[in-house]
């Protein structure tokens, strides 16, 4: 499901950002995550998804934007 990868993305990348930050605002990353459950559950209850397909969209967006911030952010870092 791309609307639950959108979230992920968004999760991921909020956690990338609050990785090199001195205050980690617990609230922000809880309600993204609150958010990307509301996304997923309408999708599954529209029946245009599986709640696989939006679990899996979910963690794909999440491990993708998390291991390309991080790579890039290590190859600008060198």
């Amino acid at each position: 499901s791309l609307h639950a990868m959108g979230a992920g993305i968004l999760f991921g990348f909020l956690v990338c950002y609050y990785n090199h930050q001195i205050l980690f605002p617990l609230w922000v990353l809880m309600s993204v995550a609150l958010i990307g459950g509301i996304i997923m559950s309408a999708r599954v209850k529209l029946k245009a998804h599986t709640m696989q397909q939006v679990l899996f969209g979910y963690f794909v967006g999440t491990i993708i934007t998390i291991l390309v911030l991080t790579l890039f952010t290590k190859l600008l870092l060198i």
